[in-house]
């Protein structure tokens, strides 16, 4: 869906308000303060994510801008009828500060969404000459890591017409799905498994953090709760969310296998064989947390833990024999992907048999 002209107007000046050109002092790094939102190509990024979110989600963000182009609205949010565009640095600020504590539930949520796409697509993104001085003027710079050997998962795409014969057809390859089409293969089922996500092998992976969240996450690393207020980053690929998580394993806490045997009166969640099961799983991905090493940030968690008296321990992780001393640190989204699928096996690797 395109954006019309008032729309791209409003968008323009939205980026702008979020990420303007600031004055900066002698000590400071003009090129963390100077360059705004249109310096770094923001709106147009933004503009093309707008493609990759719930069609409800876009036409509800086309019909914000329209909002902020409409005098009546204006006049609502602020002393003037003029459109968004039109106003000045500080008003614009005001009329997002308005929007955001809104008693409309819509307005906060049209401000959450536009804050968040307009950050992400700001900071996340790396590859041009403006947004690497960017990052690097906060101190961030990016270690690429060698392309990984691992082989191509050979992959078939199915057609509309397209029709197979199966015992069993899994829908998702994650670590729900590769699990259990593992399983029923092994029993001698013949088993489909359909993945909806992009077809993306640890080598074809660049590193880019926003290339990386576009491909690999659910909407483009922009799918969040109805209100917005929280984001959801749900792996949308080959191998669902074990392609794009940090290694971190966690078993189901005995509370809520009681409370899942509760809710669905089916015993099995509290059951000897359920904890069977785990072992299995935990073997054959080989969670361990032998090379797990604590490192400085992570060791400031503990010693915090430890003062306040609060229980903490070291997390588990599919290691596959090649960590770094950096085993626990915590990585935010998927600015480290391919070195993540290069260093360990995915759950779908793991578990469901390649033919070919």
């Amino acid at each position: 869906m395109n954006l019309t002209h008032r729309e791209t107007e409003a968008l323009d000046a939205l980026c702008d308000t979020f990420v303007p050109s600031l004055a900066f002092e002698k000590d400071e790094d003009p090129a963390l303060f100077s360059m705004s939102a249109s310096d770094l190509g923001v709106s147009a990024r933004v503009a093309q994510a707008l493609d990759m979110i719930e069609p409800a989600k876009s036409k509800a963000f086309h019909f914000f801008l329209r909002l902020l182009g409409n005098p009546l609205f204006m006049a609502s949010v602020s002393r003037s009828a003029s459109p968004f565009s039109r106003l000045s640095q500080l008003q614009r600020e005001r009329v997002l500060q308005r929007l955001a504590r809104s008693a409309v539930p819509q307005l906060r949520s049209a401000y959450q969404g536009a804050r968040s796409l307009v950050m992400l697509h700001t900071y996340a993104a790396n590859g041009t000459p403006e947004s690497d001085a960017l990052l690097s003027a906060v101190g961030y710079e990016p270690q690429l890591n060698p392309r990984s050997t691992a082989p191509h998962v050979p992959i078939w795409k199915m057609g509309d017409e397209l029709k197979v014969n199966c015992d069993v057809c899994v829908v998702g390859s994650g670590a729900a799905g590769s699990v259990v089409a593992a399983e029923l293969a092994a029993s001698g089922q013949d088993v489909i498994v359909v993945e909806a996500g992009g077809v993306w092998s640890a080598g074809e992976f660049d590193q880019h953090e926003l290339v990386g969240m576009h491909q690999l996450f659910r909407e483009g690393g922009l799918s969040a709760t109805r209100d917005l207020g929280m984001s959801l980053l749900a792996g949308a690929s080959l191998g669902g969310g074990t392609t794009v998580n940090w290694q971190s394993c966690f078993r189901t806490p005995d509370d809520v296998r009681e409370e899942w045997a509760d809710v669905s009166s089916c015993s099995f969640f509290t059951a000897d064989s359920f904890t069977e099961c785990l072992d299995s799983v935990w073997r054959r991905i080989a969670a361990s947390t032998e090379e797990s090493e604590i490192n400085e940030n992570n060791n400031a968690i503990c010693r915090g833990a430890q003062a306040l008296g609060y229980r903490w321990s070291v997390i588990a992780a599919t290691h596959s024999g090649v960590m770094s001393p950096n085993a626990v640190t915590v990585c935010s989204g998927a600015e480290s992907a391919g070195n993540r699928a290069r260093r360990r096996l995915i759950c779908w690797m793991r578990f469901v048999p390649v033919p070919g």
